[in-house]
């Protein structure tokens, strides 16, 4: 599955995360955190997850967190591809 359009979730604030989506050719996944790279990498595993679960193939995501927890996380991940639309 593509994503047809862009589309974000969440806000840039304290304990949450902004998640913006669009077009791509294959998986691109951009994280911006001051968290050091574990945590990093366990946001990367998350937005992979749910990337996973709705079947998207290709998509380009930015990630803007500031302390979400993992299910605030993938909540926004969701309605952020909900929001863009996928196609075959």
């Amino acid at each position: 599955m593509k994503i047809v359009q862009p589309a974000s979730a969440g806000k840039y604030g304290r304990d949450d995360a902004l998640v913006e989506i669009e077009p791509a050719d294959g998986i691109e996944i951009e994280i911006k955190c001051s968290a050091p790279a574990l945590v990093r990498g366990n946001i990367e595993k998350e937005v992979r997850e749910v990337l996973e679960e709705f079947g998207v193939k290709s998509a380009k995501i930015r990630v803007t967190e500031r302390g979400a927890l993992p299910w605030v996380l993938k909540s926004r991940v969701e309605a952020a591809i909900i929001g863009a639309g996928v196609k075959d």
